[in-house]
């Protein structure tokens, strides 16, 4: 009796050790960062992907983007709130060119909820947005973009990083600015 629990004691032991604390087979050492996080729009989400017109009908994805930290910005000329642009052009401006930790620079994405094409070129070229990424699909809030982002109105803005992750959403522009600047090399 006493040899079998010897043999068996043991085995029972790990077999409920596993069994309440499964994680502690080695996963507990899985870095977070290879795991695919979850595609949604929270801080922490993979940003859902899409892919729209640009002005010359040639298609852009968020996805081409990767390797940059990336400003989504939700807009339409129709928006009077969306139209002042100073705050964004001057961080466009100042962190366009700047050496990131991780990142291969830093755009803006403009996406458009205009109807027409012709006051949404206008308001790109009045507002001075100099950045190269427009998009729009004349679709308003029945774009699958709109639907994916969940957007009841504009503007919206997200803050992905060099990888599609959500760093941050709806900043302000001085909020931007701190945001970079902790990514800058030095």
């Amino acid at each position: 009796m006493k040899r079998l629990l010897q043999f068996t004691l043991p085995i029972v032991l790990t077999a409920l050790l596993l069994l309440c604390f499964p994680q502690s087979s080695g996963a507990k050492f899985e870095s977070n960062s290879s795991r695919t996080p979850k595609v949604g729009l929270r801080v922490g989400n993979q940003a859902p992907d899409f892919e729209l017109p640009m002005p010359d009908g040639t298609m852009l994805s968020l996805s081409s983007l990767r390797g940059k930290i990336v400003l989504i910005d939700f807009w339409a000329s129709w928006c009077k709130g969306c139209r002042n642009k100073k705050g964004t052009i001057a961080v466009y401006n100042r962190y366009k060119d700047e050496k990131f930790v991780n990142a291969n620079g830093f755009t803006v994405l403009s996406v458009s909820l205009d109807r027409e094409k012709e006051p949404w070129l206008k308001a790109i070229k009045d507002d001075g947005l100099i950045w190269e990424n427009h998009v729009c699909d004349f679709k308003v809030f029945k774009t699958n973009t709109s639907k994916l982002y969940n957007l009841g109105g504009v503007p919206r803005k997200w803050l992905v990083d060099e990888n599609g992750i959500i760093i941050a959403r709806d900043l302000s522009s001085s909020e931007l600015k701190v945001i970079l600047d902790k990514r800058l090399k030095e």
